[in-house]
């Protein structure tokens, strides 16, 4: 790949963003890859304010480490919607499926389970 010599920091940043990429898919557990993703997009800016309100407002700490949490998880949340929600939904399909056969009656269609009796009858 060649950098172009009037532009290089597009190069460079260009660069970073496919390491950065294959550090990311590169986890095989999920939940890495997730912290992965979201750790320069949260905490590195956290860590950033929290050091700089440490030395001009110490008392604002507390309240950007919350804020950053919380955009943490929204970022964890997003990226199992987008990576995994749709294979999860169709493992837990098919394990209610194989949990709960259909039986079927005498027409041929599947019966319809029967309600679970109250525990108030008692």
């Amino acid at each position: 790949m060649q950098l172009n010599s009037t532009k290089p920091f597009a190069g460079l940043f260009a660069i970073g963003v496919v390491i950065y990429a294959l550090y990311t898919m590169s986890a095989s557990d999920p939940l890495t890859k997730m912290d992965r993703i979201c750790t320069p997009f949260t905490l590195w800016p956290e860590r950033a304010l929290v050091a700089g309100a440490k030395v001009f407002a110490p008392g604002y700490v507390p309240a950007i480490q919350t804020k950053f949490d919380g955009y943490f998880s929204n970022c964890r949340r997003v990226t199992w919607n987008l990576m995994y929600a749709d294979e999860y939904r169709k493992l837990q399909q098919e394990r209610a499926a194989q949990q709960q056969p259909v039986q079927p009656t005498e027409g041929g269609k599947a019966a319809s389970r029967p309600a679970p009796a109250s525990s108030a009858s008692h």
